[in-house]
Parts: structure tokens; sequence; C-alpha cells
């Protein structure tokens, strides 16, 4: 509940009290009015929130990166394993294209 808000206690007025517990009972806000003009609002307290539990089995995350761990075998298994798309097999020959390119210029004439 905000802290900047008047606290009032209401213990010795019957009426509030009666109000107050039929608005905690059914968990919706009363309008409260005099002579045909809203006047206030008596709306029920949220209980405080408690943390959220985790579900059974779950485990803390050690590092704030363990989420990539999740990607682990998403890959197509469409393409056979030494396919010209698998970079883990084809990566000396991509290292070795992208040296020699940048040893090798293009020769313009």
């Amino acid at each position: 509940m905000d802290e900047n808000v008047r606290r009032t206690d209401v213990s010795g007025l019957p009426d509030v009290l009666r109000l107050a517990g039929e608005v905690h009972g059914t968990k919706e806000p009363q309008i409260l009015e005099r002579n045909g003009q809203d006047i206030a609002v008596l709306s029920p307290v949220a209980p405080p929130s408690r943390p959220a539990k985790r579900a059974k089995g779950a485990r803390a995350r050690a590092h704030p990166n363990d989420w990539l761990l999740n990607l682990i075998g998403i890959a197509d298994d469409s393409e056979p394993p030494d396919g010209p798309t698998d970079v883990s097999s084809n990566k000396h020959h991509y290292l070795a294209e992208a040296y020699y390119s940048k040893s090798h210029p293009p020769s313009e004439q």
C-alpha cells in the first residue's frame, strides 16, 4: 500500500467496519455517495505478495547465460552432418578462405 496515504482507525465506527468487511469479502470496490454525489471509493487491499515458488525440478541458474544451453540441438536434421552448410565441420575451410582473401586481395586490371 502507498506509504503517502493517510490512515484512519475505524474500530469504533460500526457502519464503516460493515462496509469494509463487505468490500474485503467480495474483493470488489464500492463508491460511497452522499445526496447522489460520489465522495469516496472503498476498495479492497491486495494481500502482500509472496515470492513465486519455483516448480519442482527447476534448478537455480549458475550463470546468467545458461539460457543459451537450451539452443543446443535445435539445428535442422534434414542436412547431413558434413554438408556444406555445417559450419562446425567446415570451420577450417571457412577460416582459410577468409585469411587468404585478406592476404591476397583481388588484382584490378
